[in-house]
């Protein structure tokens, strides 16, 4: 069985079409046009499948640079999907992480690996081996303070009800 891949449909192409199309070369067990979900349209392309390998090598090879409905097709074998599609596993067991075997750590400590850097006054003591940023007007950096800190000292008091002191009557 030969699965054969069609290309460059027009999007008016009808799987009866297509059928009709490779029925000139020999049986065809299945026509599969792609459509969107959504719009319910045809998205351009097919697959074929025919029983004998040279009936879809002649209607892959008649069919090829044809023209269907006022469009170019392009008409070749289907690349087999098991083979490049990766293993994917779902069990339930999850495998903890482990650590490298030996005395390897995951990274090299930082006295031991100096890169080398073009300025010298670069080096400080929180990052060796960084550029520091030089722009032409830096701006002061203001300190980082909480909202509310700021919102203390506008002097106003702050945004709640109570409902006990209002609302006696009121159920909860």
């Amino acid at each position: 069985m030969t699965n054969i891949f069609v290309a460059r449909l027009d999007y008016g192409v009808t799987q009866e079409d297509l059928q009709t199309a490779f029925a000139d070369y020999g049986q065809v067990n299945k026509v599969s046009l792609a459509m969107d979900r959504e719009t319910g349209k045809s998205k351009g392309f097919a697959f074929i499948e025919m029983n004998n390998d040279d009936e879809a090598q002649a209607a892959i090879n008649g069919l090829n640079g044809s023209t269907m409905s006022g469009r170019e097709i392009a008409v070749k074998e289907a690349d087999k999907k098991d083979d490049n599609r990766p293993k994917r596993d779902f069990s339930a067991e999850k495998k903890p992480f482990s650590k490298p075997s030996g005395d390897a750590p995951f990274r090299k400590p930082a006295e031991e690996s100096t890169p080398f850097s073009p300025f010298p006054d670069a080096d400080s003591a929180k990052g060796e081996g960084r550029k520091k940023s030089v722009t032409p007007m830096a701006k002061k950096e203001k300190p980082k303070t909480h909202k509310m800190e700021a919102y203390k000292k506008s002097g106003k008091q702050p945004r709640y009800t109570d409902f006990d002191d209002d609302d006696d009557d009121y159920k909860y």
